[in-house]
């Protein structure tokens, strides 16, 4: 039955399809298009017009003179690769898509070109080819899961319950995840809960952080307060941290006995751009390595403003060094001023050798030269001539 379902899908989409991400996307949005210049802009909706009305030759003719002269030129390479793959030009659409993944490695459309060479693959190959990729399958399910999602779902379980790789379950468990029904989110829930194997249970707790949903996040915190597995511990708090649930991170934090998880809930306040929560915590705290990971919490979520107050009020020696480090870990200008104050207000020499080793990690060498030049400890000079030595800077070597 599914591998009928499957030959079905496949004619249907090396007849007629356009790749899932893309459809509807070879007018490039309006303030890009009123952006190019007017032969450009001319150019582009000639070879859409051309390519709506099937036009193949023309219109891959057409994106493929935009492409070379860089007019939205990773699109205008896919929408060339498209239509001389609709034109039957199968080499030519192949070296197409080579070339966009060579010119543009950080293009948004290389999903596209890759459910695109799977459609490729199985035009040249033949249905029985197609039936037996991997790829292909998920990406014709993926086009079913439109129209009919309880079918999909129903032949997505059964990758699920068979031998395929873990990699192409996973693939299967996010498709299941994006059906709105009752089985999809018993399946899911299920394998959070390890019914499918620690490896589809790690899948499950990032796709129930990322989805946000409280009914999943409940389940999460459910199923920590049943485990003793650490790892697995650590994976539910990220998923709280990608939710941005600062309550349970609140909690885990406050009333976890096993100190290295309670640490990683601080720390992952910050992910969750939680730093008054932080704040909340450190209230008190006598512990030098929560004060630690409250420092480097503020530092993830950029509080600058927090880990200057404590760089320049506190006498305790483990607060102080946390801070300076939160802020190298924040980085941008605001940061690089804070230093640059704490460094100033600080006289011992301990506390600015810390301050120039956060700097570093910032790459401001003009900042590290700047309070150089004012500096009158001789050793102090010399160190800071030391870390300049290693930054690749017009400032660094100019003092140097």
């Amino acid at each position: 039955m599914m591998k009928t379902v499957f030959l079905c899908i496949a004619a249907a989409l090396c007849a007629a399809s356009v790749p899932a991400g893309a459809q509807g996307a070879s007018e490039v949005p309006d303030a890009v298009l009123l952006a190019l210049a007017d032969d450009d802009a001319v150019a582009w909706e000639a070879a859409e017009d051309a390519l709506d009305e099937g036009q193949w030759q023309d219109a891959a003719e057409r994106f493929g003179a935009l492409a070379d002269r860089g007019v939205e030129g990773d699109a205008a390479r896919f929408w060339q690769a498209y239509a001389q793959f609709r034109g039957h030009s199968y080499d030519a659409a192949q070296a197409s898509l080579t070339r966009l993944e060579d010119e543009h490695p950080e293009s948004r459309w290389l999903e596209d070109a890759r459910e695109l060479r799977a459609e490729i693959r199985g035009a040249l190959q033949g249905p029985v080819a197609v039936e037996a990729d991997p790829q292909f399958k998920l990406f014709a399910l993926r086009s079913l899961m439109n129209s009919d999602p309880d079918a999909a779902v129903a032949m997505l379980t059964e990758i699920l319950d068979g031998d395929a790789p873990v990699q192409e379950k996973q693939r299967a468990l996010f498709m299941i995840s994006q059906a709105p029904s009752d089985a999809s989110w018993s399946m899911l829930a299920g394998a959070a809960r390890g019914e499918r194997g620690p490896e589809l249970q790690r899948s499950a707790v990032r796709i129930l952080g990322a989805t946000g949903e409280e009914r999943g996040l409940a389940l999460l915190e459910d199923i920590y307060a049943r485990i003793d597995d650490r790892k697995l511990k650590g994976a539910i708090l990220e998923s709280f941290a990608a939710a941005g649930d600062a309550d349970r991170l609140v909690s885990v934090a406050r009333t976890e006995t096993f100190k290295p998880a309670r640490l990683h809930a601080i720390q992952m306040l910050g992910v969750a751009g939680a730093p008054e929560r932080v704040r909340e915590l450190m209230e008190g705290a006598d512990d030098p390595d929560v004060i630690r990971a409250g420092m480097r919490a503020l530092g993830i979520a950029g509080d600058v403003d927090g880990l200057a107050e404590v760089a320049t009020t506190t006498t305790e020696p483990v607060a102080f060094e946390a801070a300076v480090h939160g802020l190298g870990m924040a980085g941008g200008r605001r940061a690089e001023w804070a230093l640059v104050q704490v460094y100033r207000n600080r006289p011992e020499a301990d506390a600015r050798r810390k301050v120039l080793h956060a700097l570093v990690m910032q790459d401001h060498a003009e900042a590290i030269v700047g309070l150089l030049r004012q500096e009158s400890d001789p050793e102090l000079r010399r160190m800071g001539a030391r870390l300049l030595s290693n930054m690749d800077s017009p400032a660094a070597r100019e003092y140097l």
